[in-house]
């Protein structure tokens, strides 16, 4: 799986973050990802991080979205946009490994 791909799982993952309670595990979240489908998918370490580190930032994660909001309530925004902007901002923000031109880039493919 190369990382365009892992990042497409993340970001699946990712979604699915308001349907649960704000207090579940985030090992729930992955366990229930793995039993959608007929091929359970590889979570490669990259993907848990990453699911983990939004989960564990997204209040922080969610400030900044709102903060940078200038024509659209951020209760407004489509699902789908809200997870793409929750992987990019974690992407520049906490992860080292992503330069903020490719988190930024790979937002815009997502």
């Amino acid at each position: 799986m190369n990382r365009i791909q892992e990042r497409k799982t993340a970001f699946e993952i990712i979604f699915t973050i308001p349907f649960y309670s704000p207090d579940t595990d985030v090992s729930e979240l992955l366990e229930n990802y793995i039993g959608v489908g007929e091929e359970p998918p590889e979570l490669t370490d990259y993907i848990i991080g990453t699911v983990k580190g939004v989960s564990s930032h997204i209040t922080e994660i969610d400030e900044r979205i709102r903060a940078s909001l200038k024509a659209r309530r951020f209760e407004r925004l489509d699902r789908v946009c809200l997870a793409i902007l929750r992987l990019a901002t974690y992407e520049m923000l906490y992860n080292d490994e992503v330069p903020v031109s490719v988190a930024i880039n790979e937002a815009i493919e997502l």
